[in-house]
């Protein structure tokens, strides 16, 4: 089912709290929700829309249970280096966000390791009946010992596979993303909640790096997770963007950041805006291709495919854009294993 521009405005607007009637429930905001990847959430503030996605939503609330069940295990499969695993992405945001974890969904599990206890977590895993993504499953750049920045795991549950994605760092790019010292440093523990949590801040540019990297593919729960880390209370936007600079992604930021200001109004300071905007051409450049009003920020157009890559590629290379061809060129040439 096709859904229009002015859907998924709808759907933004009940994400943020607007009451629709009867009339304006849908099959097609009922899937804009699912292909947004926030029915459980969407539900809870337009409950009429349920008539046409009950089957979607027992899918939702299982997987959310599996992973909380895959959670539990891993942690104690990891035993000791269970404290120093930090969770990513969705694995985090679904418990520093939302009222209720399953109201963010998630796919699998996302932890961050340090590189020195990698190894012997991977070993562990193992132990406990995980194993190593199947080869042909593997993307191309798991091949190279200095590419891959991720190993995923796998092991079923009740009958159903769940995967997790155990980082080495943050991004393929090695110059892009901050160490996972200086993450954890700024991570915390929660009463109950197995694995440490990342800082506002970090949760934030990871979602705008991964964002980035992705060619700005990732569905509106991503989107709506940066939104709500901005306009925490105690979000501090001076030490977003030191890290930005040092995670050397303020392009990235800048286009995530802008993206969910046009989407949901979100007040962004405008210092912030200014000290990570890049140059006058890039800037143009990257608003005529972020400018999507529907699914995602790039919109389906001729030649999309292509959009994505040079949205990326200028995000992503920002001032420096010969540090990310080389990294990339670095990667392609390495022999694979």
């Amino acid at each position: 089912m096709n859904v229009d521009s002015p859907t998924w405005r709808t759907l933004r607007q009940v994400l943020l709290g607007a009451t629709i009637g009867p009339e304006a429930c849908s099959p097609q905001l009922a899937q804009a929700a699912v292909q947004g990847n926030v029915l459980r959430l969407t539900l809870e503030k337009a409950p009429g829309l349920e008539q046409w996605v009950s089957n979607e939503l027992e899918q939702v609330i299982f997987q959310d249970m599996l992973l909380e069940r895959a959670s539990h295990d891993l942690s104690v499969a990891l035993g000791d280096l269970e404290d120093s695993a930090l969770r990513l992405k969705g694995s985090a945001s679904a418990h520093m966000l939302f009222a209720e974890p399953g109201f963010r969904e998630r796919r699998d599990i996302d932890l961050l390791l340090t590189p020195e206890t990698r190894t012997l977590a991977v070993e562990r895993l193992q132990q406990a009946g995980w194993s190593r993504l199947p080869d042909n499953e593997r993307p191309w750049w798991a091949e190279r010992e200095k590419g891959r920045y991720e190993e995923t795991m796998v092991k079923e549950f009740g009958g159903q596979r769940v995967e997790a994605d155990l980082h080495f760092r943050l991004s393929l790019y090695r110059h892009l993303g901050g160490s996972s010292a200086s993450l954890l440093g700024r991570s915390h523990r929660r009463d109950g909640l197995s694995f440490r949590l990342p800082s506002l801040e970090d949760l934030a540019l990871h979602t705008a790096l991964h964002a980035a990297s992705t060619g700005f593919r990732v569905p509106l729960k991503s989107w709506f997770d940066l939104h709500l880390l901005s306009m925490h209370s105690e979000f501090d936007w001076n030490l977003l963007l030191e890290e930005a600079d040092a995670w050397n992604i303020p392009t990235a930021l800048w286009s995530a950041l802008s993206v969910i200001s046009r989407l949901f109004g979100t007040k962004i300071p405008g210092d912030v805006l200014d000290r990570l905007k890049p140059s006058r051409p890039l800037r143009s450049s990257l608003m005529r291709l972020l400018c999507g009003d529907g699914e995602t920020p790039v919109p389906s157009a001729p030649f999309e495919e292509a959009r994505r890559q040079a949205a990326k590629s200028l995000a992503l290379g920002g001032t420096k854009p010969w540090e990310l061809v080389l990294e990339q060129t670095r990667i392609r040439l390495e022999q694979p294993e």
